[in-house]
Protein backbone atom coordinates (compact mmCIF):
# COMPACT_ATOMS: atom_id res chain seq x y z
CA UNK A 1 0.00 0.00 0.00
CA UNK A 2 3.05 1.96 0.40
CA UNK A 3 3.22 2.84 -3.61
CA UNK A 4 -0.71 3.82 -3.06
CA UNK A 5 0.13 7.06 -1.34
CA UNK A 6 1.59 9.07 -4.27
CA UNK A 7 -2.19 8.12 -5.67
CA UNK A 8 -4.35 8.58 -2.52
CA UNK A 9 -2.64 12.14 -2.24
CA UNK A 10 -4.18 13.32 -5.56
CA UNK A 11 -7.80 11.55 -4.85
CA UNK A 12 -8.23 9.54 -1.46
CA UNK A 13 -11.17 7.64 -3.34
CA UNK A 14 -8.05 5.51 -5.50
CA UNK A 15 -8.75 2.15 -5.77
CA UNK A 16 -5.85 0.17 -4.04
CA UNK A 17 -6.83 -3.47 -5.35
CA UNK A 18 -5.33 -5.61 -8.41
CA UNK A 19 -1.93 -3.66 -7.88
CA UNK A 20 0.82 -4.03 -11.04
CA UNK A 21 3.46 -4.24 -8.95
CA UNK A 22 4.52 -7.38 -8.46
CA UNK A 23 5.50 -7.76 -5.24
CA UNK A 24 2.14 -6.02 -4.57
CA UNK A 25 -0.44 -8.24 -1.96
CA UNK A 26 -3.34 -8.73 -4.50
CA UNK A 27 -6.32 -8.20 -1.44
CA UNK A 28 -6.10 -5.03 0.03
CA UNK A 29 -9.07 -2.65 1.47
CA UNK A 30 -9.52 0.82 2.47
CA UNK A 31 -12.64 2.24 4.65
CA UNK A 32 -14.22 5.78 3.56
CA UNK A 33 -15.50 8.51 6.03
CA UNK A 34 -17.70 10.57 4.47
CA UNK A 35 -18.39 14.13 6.72
CA UNK A 36 -19.03 17.14 5.79
CA UNK A 37 -15.73 19.51 5.52
CA UNK A 38 -17.35 22.20 7.49
CA UNK A 39 -19.39 20.94 10.52
CA UNK A 40 -21.75 22.67 12.38
CA UNK A 41 -21.11 21.55 15.59
CA UNK A 42 -18.20 22.42 16.41
CA UNK A 43 -18.23 20.23 19.99
CA UNK A 44 -19.15 17.21 17.90
CA UNK A 45 -16.81 18.32 15.39
CA UNK A 46 -13.76 18.62 17.83
CA UNK A 47 -14.49 14.64 18.86
CA UNK A 48 -14.61 13.65 15.40
CA UNK A 49 -11.44 15.11 14.13
CA UNK A 50 -10.06 13.77 17.35
CA UNK A 51 -11.28 10.02 16.54
CA UNK A 52 -9.74 10.05 13.52
CA UNK A 53 -6.61 11.31 14.42
CA UNK A 54 -6.16 8.87 16.81
CA UNK A 55 -7.17 6.00 14.51
CA UNK A 56 -4.27 7.36 12.32
CA UNK A 57 -1.74 7.25 14.54
CA UNK A 58 -2.49 5.89 18.44
CA UNK A 59 -5.18 3.14 16.99
CA UNK A 60 -2.66 2.09 14.55
CA UNK A 61 -0.68 -0.12 17.94
CA UNK A 62 -4.06 -2.34 17.42
CA UNK A 63 -3.85 -3.23 14.12
CA UNK A 64 -1.46 -5.98 14.94
CA UNK A 65 -3.64 -7.53 17.37
CA UNK A 66 -6.79 -7.66 15.41
CA UNK A 67 -5.14 -9.28 12.66
CA UNK A 68 -4.55 -6.12 10.50
CA UNK A 69 -1.63 -4.30 8.74
CA UNK A 70 -0.55 -1.00 10.15
CA UNK A 71 -1.42 1.90 7.42
CA UNK A 72 1.90 2.85 5.97
CA UNK A 73 3.44 5.94 7.36
CA UNK A 74 2.50 7.52 3.80
CA UNK A 75 -0.69 6.86 3.85
CA UNK A 76 -1.24 8.04 7.10
CA UNK A 77 0.21 11.15 6.28
CA UNK A 78 -2.60 11.26 3.26
CA UNK A 79 -5.05 11.03 5.76
CA UNK A 80 -3.45 13.41 8.15
CA UNK A 81 -3.57 16.46 5.66
CA UNK A 82 -7.30 15.25 4.71
CA UNK A 83 -8.08 15.81 8.18
CA UNK A 84 -6.63 19.10 8.09
CA UNK A 85 -9.12 20.45 5.54
CA UNK A 86 -11.72 19.52 8.21
CA UNK A 87 -13.99 22.91 9.80
CA UNK A 88 -16.55 23.57 12.40
CA UNK A 89 -17.93 26.87 10.96
CA UNK A 90 -14.83 27.67 9.10
CA UNK A 91 -12.32 27.14 12.09
CA UNK A 92 -10.18 24.78 11.08
CA UNK A 93 -10.41 21.83 13.69
CA UNK A 94 -6.70 20.01 13.52
CA UNK A 95 -4.09 21.71 15.72
CA UNK A 96 -1.07 22.98 13.18
CA UNK A 97 -3.42 22.91 10.33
Amino acid sequence: MQGAAAFLAKDVRTPIVNSAAPDAYPIAGLTFLLVYQDQKDPIKAKALVDFISWAMRDGQAAATELTYARLPEAVIQVNIATLGTLSANGKKLLAGS
